[in-house]
């Protein structure tokens, strides 16, 4: 990351997390960030090591605090959304009116949904039923908060491996609210009338301002550090920036509002995205079927009183702590799965275990009490019924949550909001029709409806474990991209690229300037989890220097992927995201032709430009570093073949239509390099963490092609970019001060580019 590493600082505590001084702390100041600090080259501002403002370097104490906190927020919301069905009985009895218009109380907050209510508490004074309503439709309107920005924010605290624990908890929260809603709320309104259970919300919600007021700092990333940019520069007189503020796109409030205000929207066009919101819905809507269907099986058909026509939801409450349980447990079978793949690499079906299991419980669930609700039968066995459907509840929300916090990470409160959103409209419908329905159908064929739906949608989470990868790889994604235009300030050479709505793996991203078209070609290729259109912003600085010499055209790679590390932060809109390597299946064939493709197209796309110069190096950075190495010794192997030297050929008839290399350039390429062969990649070896199927290679067979490789001395994985230099008889070693990202600096661009040119010469 940075040219230095303060490990000095002190423990973080909680006033710093929550609290930050107004003036910089003085190892901000000291710290030697990159740039120069001037207008053309800002100081690009970035996390420190154990720094206490990074949302996920908070001490673990203060995160689960957090967390905890907005844990509490959330329940406040979904407990008050189900606490006024308890009251329906005395409001009507009050007021007057139907049971389907008094029961347009729990509807109408669902349509708004949580977490301001303590402003419109003063409906404990209304004096009708009109009222009421309106206070809880506005209730529900200024509560969105909770609801939808509680899972980005656990998101911005934790990491992969460590968030299943913490959406986990969070996942129960939207159910034991409102479990918990009816039977408080029953035991209130007997006891002391419907006003103070008005009264009880009021000062649930106020207590839940406060500790978020007064506790819960800021967690977005992107946010604190342009906060932190900006004191520096105001502070020091230099002048600071943020990687997305100096590189990215610079947009203006209005649309940055309306892009945020548009997102969930654009979201739910996924395919994926809309199709799980509409499970989760359903499943969320029938929760609250349950809420007004209890009162109509407890009370009216078996006699019971307010207080103890709750008391059945406590079924419900015994399955969601068992899926408490089994959440816990089920986080230990991903942690293995964490470990087994390559960091940034998991891929998001990992999550949708729970889910599978969950989407037979609910079914099994509902019509167990669908049969056994009638008086005839005994009450436990109706409300032991409850516990699997509250099982299987709190597995599938935790399921679809963690998947697509996981997919869309930069984004997942977006994702939540459009999901929250159908839950809304789903939850506020379904209790309207419940009494109707169970009036013309009967106990035991109403509460069967619900479990028809469930039941349609249990193959859903098993096609997605399957298949999910392959639906992401051909959704068309809706993620806005940022103009590249304004990097072109950057270098004379880099011309604005028109933003297509989707991009072809094999689309290739290079100037389009004449005069780079007879000039010398090299070939780049990005790292896993970011694409070309990123890798040619990173590189903006090697381009610049390059750029009178070399025309350098950048290529997608062809299969999605989740964000790589460090991607988001700057490059969040920037998707959709791309890798060289497939998740998951690298045992079965066709991959080694699915890349020579893409690298194909890419070249005849830039002759179709009218390039003419000749191919004379490939770049690659990370895991294109890896693919660049891997393509010389395939080269190499063919030369070999067809000069007689391998005593079994590896190809018959043709060899991949690749062009042929005089040199490479691998920048942070780790060990070992992928076969490229005829058939399918071998899986990786156990440990090894990705797909590194061979070993380093034999003396023998040590590569002869010219190479230079750029080491970071910071970065974490230098020793394997040391065991790759050692798969090369005579290679070009350029060291900078640096972590696991491309040099920018003009001192380590220039020892980079004098090697470049160096080695070129030889072949030109």
């Amino acid at each position: 990351m940075d040219s230095g590493k303060d490990k000095t600082q002190p423990r973080p505590s909680w006033f710093r997390v929550v609290w930050p001084p107004s003036t910089p702390r003085p190892e901000l100041v000291e710290h030697r960030f990159d740039g120069s600090g001037t207008v053309d080259d800002p100081f690009i501002v970035t996390w420190l090591e154990r720094d206490p403002q990074d949302p996920l370097q908070f001490p673990t104490w203060v995160k689960w605090c957090i967390a905890q906190i907005l844990a509490f927020s959330f329940f406040c919301a979904s407990f008050l959304s189900s606490a006024y069905s308890a009251a329906v009985g005395e409001v009507r009895t009050e007021f007057g009116g139907g049971s389907s218009v008094n029961s347009l109380g729990v509807g109408l907050f669902v349509a708004g949904f949580a977490a301001g209510p303590f402003i419109w508490a003063p409906m404990s004074v209304s004096q009708d039923l009109a009222t009421i309503l309106v206070m809880r439709f506005l209730a529900g309107t200024f509560g969105a908060s909770p609801i939808t920005n509680s899972g980005g924010g656990i998101a911005d605290m934790f990491s992969a491996k460590d968030r299943g624990l913490a959406m986990t908890i969070f996942s129960a929260v939207p159910f034991l609210g409102p479990v918990l809603g009816p039977i408080i709320g029953g035991f209130v309104t007997a006891g002391a009338g419907w006003r103070w259970l008005m009264a009880l919300l009021a000062i649930m919600t106020g207590v839940s301002f406060i500790l978020g007021a007064a506790f819960v700092p800021e967690t977005y990333a992107p946010v604190i550090l342009r906060r932190r940019a900006e004191t520096l520069s105001k502070h020091t007189r230099k002048v600071y920036r943020t990687k997305s503020d100096a590189f990215g796109s610079r947009e203006s409030a209005s649309t940055l509002f309306f892009r945020a205000l548009s997102m969930p929207w654009k979201l739910l066009g996924e395919p994926i995205v809309l199709l799980l919101s509409i499970y989760l819905a359903t499943v969320f809507a029938t929760l609250y079927l349950l809420f007004a269907a209890y009162p109509i099986v407890y009370q009216e058909a078996r006699g019971w009183g307010l207080g103890a026509s709750g008391l059945p939801f406590l079924g419900i409450m015994v399955g969601i702590l068992t899926a408490l349980a089994y959440s816990a447990a089920d986080n230990l079978r991903y942690q293995k799965v964490l470990r087994r793949n390559a960091p940034g690499q998991t891929p998001p079906e990992a999550r949708l275990m729970p889910c599978m299991v969950g989407s037979v419980f609910i079914p099994a669930g509902m019509f167990w009490f669908a049969w056994t609700n009638a008086p005839s039968v005994h009450w436990m066995a109706s409300i032991a019924a409850g516990a699997f459907f509250g099982f299987g509840l709190v597995l599938v929300f935790f399921g679809v949550t963690t998947y697509l916090v996981d997919s869309y990470t930069v984004y997942a409160a977006s994702v939540l909001a459009g999901s929250a959103v159908l839950r809304a409209v789903f939850a506020a419908v379904f209790p309207l029709f419940t009494g109707i329905m169970y009036k013309n159908l009967g106990l035991h064929w109403a509460s069967s409806v619900p479990g028809f739906l469930a039941l349609a949608w249990v193959p859903f989470p098993f096609v997605l474990y399957k298949y999910g990868h392959l639906i992401r790889t051909r959704s068309r994604s809706v993620l806005p991209k940022s103009p590249i235009s304004s990097l072109s300030s950057m270098s004379s050479q880099v011309i604005a690229v028109s933003k297509p709505a989707l991009r072809e793996p094999w689309q290739v991203i290079s100037p389009s300037s004449d005069a780079s078209l007879a000039l010398p070609r090299i070939l780049c290729l990005h790292g896993g989890g970011t694409n070309a259109r990123i890798f040619k912003a990173q590189c903006r600085v090697i381009r610049a220097a390059l750029a009178k010499d070399f025309r350098l055209v950048f290529v997608e790679a062809p299969y999605a992927s989740i964000p790589g590390p460090d991607v988001t932060s700057v490059y969040g809109d920037w998707g959709p995201f791309k890798s060289w390597i497939p998740a998951g299946d690298v045992g079965t064939a066709g991959h080694s032709e699915t890349v020579d493709r893409a690298l194909r197209q890419a070249v005849d796309a830039d002759d179709a430009l009218g390039a003419t110069g000749e191919w004379i190096a490939v770049l690659g950075f990370s895991q294109g570093a890896k693919l660049a190495a891997s393509l010389l010794l395939r080269q190499q192997q063919q030369q070999h073949q067809q000069q007689g030297w391998m005593s079994e050929p590896m190809w018959s008839g043709e060899t991949p239509a690749v062009p042929s290399f005089s040199f490479g350039v691998i920048m942070a390429g780790r060990a070992g390099l992928l076969d490229l062969g005829p058939g399918p990649w071998p899986a990786p070896a156990r440990g090894q963490g990705g797909v590194l199927p061979m070993p380093t290679l034999k003396q023998q067979q040590r590569l002869d092609v010219a190479s230079i490789h750029v080491h970071g001395l910071q970065d974490p994985g230098l020793e394997l970019h040391r065991d790759m230099l050692n798969d090369f008889r005579d290679p070009v070693l350029v060291e900078w001060d640096g972590g696991h990202r491309l040099p920018i600096k003009t001192l380590h661009v220039g020892k980079v580019v004098d090697s470049i040119r160096q080695v070129a010469r030889q072949f030109q």
